[in-house]
C-alpha cells in the first residue's frame, strides 16, 4: 500500500487580467498521465487583483497560491495525526516561472522587484522540503 501524498496542479491565464487556478489533491499522483485515484480537497479559481505584465508573473502568482494551499494541507494532515513524510508536489507548466524561482532563468531586475516577497516564500517552502516543483 503506497502512502498518500499531497499534491496540486496550478495554472494561470494572462489576458486582460490574471486568473489563477489551483486544484489540491490527496492520493497517488501519476506524473506521466495525470490520471489518478485521488480525492480533490480544494479547487480554486481567482481573478488576481495584482496587475501583472507578463505570463511569467501570472504563473508566479498561481504557484504562490498552490504553495500556500499545499502548506495548509500538510499542516492540516499533521494536526489530524497523519503527517506526510515527504514533500508535497506542485505541478505547473510555467517553465519561465520555475526557472525564475530556481535562479536559472532571467535574473531579478527592476521589473520583477515587486515579486521578491512572493518568490522568497516559494523558495523557503522548497528549501524546507515542504514543496517540490
Amino acid at each position: 500500500l503506497k502512502p498518500m501524498r499531497s499534491y496540486c496542479y496550478v495554472d494561470a491565464s494572462h489576458y486582460v487580467s490574471s486568473i489563477s487556478g489551483v486544484a489540491l489533491f490527496m492520493g497517488h499522483p501519476d506524473p506521466v498521465t495525470h490520471i489518478n485515484d485521488s480525492a480533490a480537497i480544494m479547487v480554486l479559481t481567482k481573478i488576481e487583483k495584482v496587475a501583472v505584465s507578463s505570463s511569467m508573473e501570472a504563473e508566479l502568482l498561481a504557484i504562490e497560491r498552490g504553495v500556500l494551499a499545499l502548506e495548509w494541507l500538510l499542516n492540516f494532515r499533521g494536526e489530524l495525526g497523519y503527517p506526510q513524510s515527504d514533500s508535497g508536489i506542485l505541478f505547473t507548466d510555467g517553465l519561465s516561472a520555475i526557472k525564475f524561482i530556481e535562479n536559472t532563468g532571467s535574473s531579478p531586475n527592476r521589473q520583477t522587484r515587486h515579486l521578491r516577497r512572493r518568490v522568497a516564500k516559494i523558495r523557503e517552502n522548497i528549501e524546507h522540503n515542504m514543496v517540490c516543483l
